[in-house]
């Protein structure tokens, strides 16, 4: 059985296309021009790429297909196809994204009739020639040249470079983007593919310039794209340009399929939360209701995004679009990627404990999945659960080395977010990289929210301080704990961040900051002084306060080069309260129990661990007879939500 997102495009997409991918014609859930963009959402590594090349895959044979990823080129590994002409002067823009989606579906080879865009190559040459002063020997130029070539090829038996010669004289004393404009459109359209190119399907309509000339209310074609480049080449007018040009593209899908009446073609945009993909989306939803009363658009739009808080999507309706979250894998999932890396029967021995673990430490992130699952398998020794991160991979990497170069883009973000992994909030963070990078610390954090969104609108169950991920946010503090136990690293250390965080709390002086500086002080490895703090608390405050406030502490990182007692301190075999009472042993155990069962890195908490949280409430029920109630019902609820995969989400089942 495929995994959970294949599981998701082989029940969604055949009746979005109205096809399956061997090409059988099924019912289509919405008519041409009301299909929906589909949103699927997920944090990094967690499908979304994998959703779109499988959908590429499995219908490049049956639809026009065209994939782009609209992420900015400087954030994609080699694995990725940027979409191209982003070194240009104009930088990432809507013109691009159209170009490669035409030469994408214009490509296909399917078995109906190909597709032909007569109205939107002569708007993009028209556009692409704004970046273009003069034919010169400079990048730019050679990019103009590759993409003209790209587009007349694509519809003409001529060879690519048959254009242009001839014409060179003409640009050479041309001053404003317009005339180039006109002379490269009529060089292309009247050499490489002149009547027959310019002519829409049906003869009884239009040339494509006439298209051009009603758009623009002029009786000339050409005029009409000069005046297309000139609204280009404004910034306050672009988006008019950018309009028109998307207005041709569905006026050629459709003039297209008018007759075919098969199943439309499919674009898969991802990274559609970037910048030029939300431009992009907003575009197509803005031409889509310009073109009600038009022949109707049979595109099937496929998009992927990290959350579905989209500036594109505020105030669509649900006919506009539709957000899918992509669900993590399951533990069997699990179990069969990890069996296809072993090659061999997962459960026996040690080994069984191993796909919990995975399962539990990556949340499910299918890439975080694969790259464990890997490790494991090349690993030479019996893997232990609580050092999965720590596994060698390629290159000398660990495998958390490898997880964070794909899942935090950008050079030098790496290193930021790895220091604010450990803050609670935005001021402490906003603090903390002031301290760290003094006189750049706001920019660097702004940079940061700008490139990873630290603050995600919506949180899952589970999110931790500043990180909506958690599987995110446990590799981060696995990268700090390492920067900081290593000796050679002068600029990390462990004690000298959480004290400042410590310090910055205190500093607050208010009630509502105690359990954030008891976290730190956690961190630091104070047990005793945390462990009498809360008991003075649990004392003198409510239960319900307390109990929220024990689980936000309980969450603190355990310190670097520090041995890990946290398992015989929940069992009572040591004492954390150096000479407390029993209510002070009592919270010491169910502390340390917490701090073991909520660090996902350390592994599945084993039964007794569970047990003794259990009975701990209990005993603590007997303290509080007034709160006997929420104590039972915490000491029922609790357990279980330690033993599944996130337990961070616990503090929401108490009452």
């Amino acid at each position: 059985m495929p995994h959970s997102p294949e599981r998701l495009v082989h029940e969604l997409v055949p009746p979005l296309a109205g096809v399956t991918p061997q090409g059988g014609r099924v019912a289509r859930r919405y008519p041409p021009g009301d299909t929906p963009v589909v949103l699927f959402t997920a944090p990094h590594g967690g499908g979304k790429t994998h959703i779109l090349e499988t959908v590429k895959d499995a219908y490049l044979s049956t639809v026009p297909v065209a994939l782009i990823d609209l992420a900015p080129s400087q954030h994609l590994d080699a694995g990725h196809a940027p979409v191209l002409g982003r070194a240009a002067s104009q930088g990432e823009c809507v013109v691009d994204a159209l170009y490669h989606l035409m030469v994408g579906l214009a490509s296909a080879n399917v078995s109906f009739r190909r597709l032909r865009f007569p109205r939107l190559v002569p708007g993009l040459v028209a556009a692409l020639s704004v970046r273009m002063p003069a034919p010169t020997d400079d990048p730019d130029w050679r990019l103009l040249e590759q993409r003209a070539a790209s587009l007349m090829s694509a519809f003409s038996r001529r060879g690519p470079r048959d254009w242009l010669p001839g014409h060179e004289p003409e640009l050479t004393d041309v001053e404003w983007p317009e005339d180039v404009a006109r002379v490269l459109v009529r060089a292309l359209l009247g050499k490489a593919a002149p009547s027959r190119f310019l002519q829409l399907p049906r003869t009884r309509r239009p040339s494509a310039l006439d298209w051009y000339s009603r758009r623009f209310s002029l009786d000339d074609g050409y005029l009409a794209l000069a005046d297309l480049v000139k609204q280009y080449h404004e910034a306050e007018t672009r988006r008019r340009a950018e309009s028109t040009l998307l207005a041709a593209f569905f006026d050629d899908l459709a003039d297209h399929y008018e007759k075919i009446r098969g199943p439309g073609p499919l674009v898969l945009l991802d990274n559609a939360d970037t910048a030029l993909g939300e431009d992009l989306l907003d575009l197509v939803f803005s031409v889509r209701e310009e073109r009600r009363e038009a022949l109707p658009d049979p595109l099937v739009i496929l998009a992927t995004a990290r959350h579905g808080d989209l500036r594109s999507l505020h105030g669509r309706g649900r006919q506009s679009v539709r957000v899918e979250p992509v669900p993590p894998l399951s533990y069997a999932d699990v179990v069969a990627v990890l069996g296809e890396s072993r090659r061999v029967h997962v459960p026996g021995g040690n080994l069984a404990a191993i796909p919990q673990a995975i399962h539990r430490v990556t949340q499910g992130n299918p890439y975080g999945v694969r790259v464990l699952c890997e490790a494991v398998a090349r690993s030479d020794e019996q893997p232990v659960a609580h050092r999965l991160l720590s596994l060698s991979v390629s290159d000398g990497l660990s495998s958390a080395e490898q997880l964070l170069a794909r899942l935090v883009p950008g050079r030098g973000t790496g290193e930021l977010l790895t220091l604010l992994s450990a803050a609670r909030d935005e001021p402490a963070a906003r603090a903390l990289a002031e301290w760290r990078y003094k006189g750049i610390g706001g920019d660097r954090y702004a940079d940061a929210l700008e490139v990873h969104r630290l603050g995600e609108s919506s949180r899952p169950l589970g999110a931790t301080g500043l990180f909506a991920d958690p599987f995110l946010h446990t590799l981060l503090i696995h990268e700090l704990r390492r920067r900081c136990a290593d000796e050679e690293s002068r600029h990390w250390n462990w004690a000298g961040i959480h004290t400042f965080l410590r310090d910055h709390y205190r500093t607050r002086g208010d009630d509502a900051s105690v359990p954030a500086e008891l976290h730190h002080s956690l961190a630091l490895g104070e047990t005793t002084d945390v462990v009498r703090q809360l008991t003075d608390r649990f004392r003198a405050g409510t239960v319900a306060q307390w109990l929220r406030e024990l689980r936000q502490v309980a969450c603190a990182p355990h310190p670097p080069s520090v041995e890990d007692i946290r398992q015989a301190v929940a069992g009572g075999e040591c004492d954390s309260s150096t000479g407390g009472d029993d209510l002070a042993r009592t919270v010491g155990r169910l502390l340390h129990a917490l701090w073991r069962a909520l660090d996902l890195e350390a592994g599945p908490p084993d039964t007794e661990l569970i047990d003794g949280v259990a009975a701990d409430l209990e005993r603590l029920a007997q303290v509080h007879p007034q709160d006997l109630p929420l104590l039972r019902h915490a000491a029922k609820r609790w357990p279980e939500a330690l033993c599944t995969v996130r337990p961070l989400g616990f503090d929401l089942l108490s009452p």
